[in-house]
């Protein structure tokens, strides 16, 4: 289900990880640190999606730490419920998470309350499947309780086949736009 999720989400990341304070760590979150390579470095290190930007995206293959524009990037891998430990300890100010839906509960809970720098922002990928208890239609974004500002696109389970048609000269409008089966913002935890 190719809806572009990824590569908009890593473009509206790397011009947050320009324009971030100097205060609070990046981190890139995902599954395991190979997914986080394959879903998120490999993509932003591809020359024909990023162009020139792609030279300013440093990572050695299995390292914890990538550089995006000369800021040192964490990576964190978060296969199972005591991820969360890795979490503990550190403030941040900018996250990426890849695949949000398929983070433990606990570890999301944990990344939400150490985006505690004024300003944190968290931008999420999810692909939500049409059973997913998170029916609602998508809601503006807002801001979370302490203060942190969250982006997460999504995209549902729902192909063409299926019905599904964009609306406005066949293209997908990001933003809220009343239908549960767009791409848009979505705010919180898919529960």
């Amino acid at each position: 289900m190719r809806s572009g999720k990824t590569i908009a989400s890593l473009l509206a990341f790397c011009i947050a990880v320009a324009t971030a304070g100097p205060s609070g760590l990046i981190i890139v979150v995902g599954r395991s640190l190979q997914t986080i390579e394959r879903n998120v470095l490999e993509p932003l290190q591809d020359r024909a999606l990023f162009g020139p930007l792609a030279r300013h995206i440093v990572h050695t293959r299995g390292a914890t730490t990538a550089t995006i524009l000369g800021r040192t990037v964490h990576l964190i891998g978060a296969a199972d419920a005591r991820a969360e430990g890795r979490l503990r300890g550190l403030t941040a100010q900018l996250a990426y998470v890849d695949e949000a839906t398929l983070l433990p509960e606990a570890f999301w809970t944990q990344l939400l309350a150490r985006l505690s720098v004024p300003g944190a922002r968290l931008y999420a990928t999810a692909k939500m499947p049409a059973q997913h208890p998170c029916t609602e239609r998508p809601r503006p974004v807002r801001h979370h309780r302490n203060g942190a500002l969250i982006h997460t696109l999504c995209r549902r389970a729902r192909t063409h086949a299926q019905g599904y048609r964009p609306r406005g000269r066949g293209r997908q409008e990001v933003g809220d736009t009343g239908r549960p089966d767009r791409v848009g913002p979505v705010v919180g935890t898919a529960r």
